[in-house]
Parts: structure tokens; C-alpha cells; sequence
């Protein structure tokens, strides 16, 4: 069979020479391995961070004074007329209509306002503040929180800050003396309270410090 000739006009089993292929590209670098491209300027390690200094320890609460008082029993002709009072005011609920339900919720009403006095009152002065509790309410208060105190013949008044709502609408706490530690709850009282006026000689120390260095330079 005869062997036709090629297209291009070459001879059979001739090689044919091909135009040279072009150089392969370097591969990219794995990761994990060695980068063989440049990756710029490295970013600079930020700055150790300076080591927070650790809180000093808050003192251990320690218990200055404590004691309790029943208002009721101290004063049994105000008790008297606080009961005489209470029964007074569920007669004329119930002579009005009102019906068992309506005395029974002014009873309760009026006993939460009067539980200071129906009610043992515990005091617990602290180095830290207040705890005044009794049947029906807790209260707990930092020393902080008040800015003067007003005494008494039967009681000393700590008060809050009358710039505050709070101290606008509650006044403050009344701590009632008991038997015979007047002397001591007052002491712990100023001890503790910073009032407005020692702020104020405070100032006037710092100034008269201030003014005596001056003079010394």
C-alpha cells in the first residue's frame, strides 16, 4: 500500500521539530514550609503589657457593738395607744362596708409601717457599716453612705446624703439606745460617720499645711 506523503509536504518517519515549550513557574511554598517569596517587612511584636498591680486585702469585718431593742415593751403606754389606734381604724373599715378583705389589708398595712415598733429591733455596728433588722426588714448599710448624724435623748439618727433621692425621701437610720450603751453607740457613731464639717476642717488643715511649706521655701 502506498504511503501517502503528509500534509505539510515532510516525509514519512521524519521528525518533526516543535517550537520550544515555555520554563515551568516555581510553586508557592506549602504552608508549613519555607516561603520561597518575600513577605514584606515583619509587623512589630506589640508592647509587653505592664503587670496590674494586685488590690491590697479588705479588712476582715469586725463587729464593734451589738444589741437589741423592743420599743413596745419599753414604752407599754405608747403601745397602748398604738393598739387602741389600730383597732380604732379597722372599726370604722369595717362600719364603712368595706368588708373582712379591706381590714384585713389595712391591718397589714398599717403592722408594716409600725413594725419598728411592734417588733424587736437587733442592731450590728461593724467596722463597715449598719445591719438593722427585725421580723419583717433587713437593712444594710456602709458607713459611707452617710454624712452626718443628729442625737437623741433616746436614739442617735445617721443620715444620708440630702443631695441624693434617697436622702431626700428616707432620711437616714434610727439606731435606738438600749439599756445602758448610750455612751458606746455614740462613740462608734462619730467614730465612723464623716461629716461635712470634719470634710471641711480636713480642707482647711491641707491649706494651712500648704500655706506653712510656702513659707518655709
Amino acid at each position: 500500500m502506498p504511503i501517502r506523503p503528509a500534509k505539510d509536504g515532510s516525509k514519512p518517519n521524519q521528525r518533526v521539530d516543535r517550537a520550544p515549550s515555555k520554563p515551568l513557574r516555581p510553586r508557592p511554598a506549602r504552608r508549613g514550609t519555607a516561603a520561597t517569596f518575600d513577605r514584606g517587612p515583619e509587623k512589630p511584636k506589640p508592647a509587653p503589657k505592664p503587670p496590674v498591680p494586685a488590690r491590697p486585702p479588705e479588712p476582715e469585718e469586725e463587729v464593734l457593738l451589738k444589741w437589741s431593742v423592743h420599743l413596745a415593751r419599753q414604752n407599754p403606754r405608747r403601745t397602748l395607744l398604738t393598739a387602741l389606734g389600730v383597732m380604732g381604724t379597722l372599726v370604722v373599715v369595717l362600719l364603712a362596708g368595706l368588708g373582712l378583705w379591706w381590714a384585713i389589708i389595712t391591718l397589714i398595712i398599717i403592722i408594716g409601717s409600725i413594725s419598728a415598733w411592734i417588733f424587736p429591733i437587733h442592731y450590728v455596728l461593724t467596722n463597715k457599716g449598719i445591719k438593722q433588722y427585725n421580723f419583717l426588714s433587713r437593712e444594710e448599710r456602709s458607713w459611707l453612705r452617710f454624712t452626718d448624724y443628729v442625737i437623741y435623748d433616746d436614739a442617735v439618727q445617721v443620715a444620708y446624703d440630702q443631695r441624693t433621692l434617697r436622702g431626700r425621701i428616707l432620711k437616714g437610720l434610727m439606731l435606738y439606745f438600749g439599756p445602758d450603751n448610750r455612751e458606746q453607740i455614740i462613740q462608734v457613731v462619730k467614730d465612723n460617720v464623716v461629716t461635712e464639717a470634719d470634710l471641711a476642717a480636713l480642707e482647711d488643715d491641707e491649706d494651712d499645711e500648704l500655706e506653712d511649706d510656702e513659707l518655709d521655701d
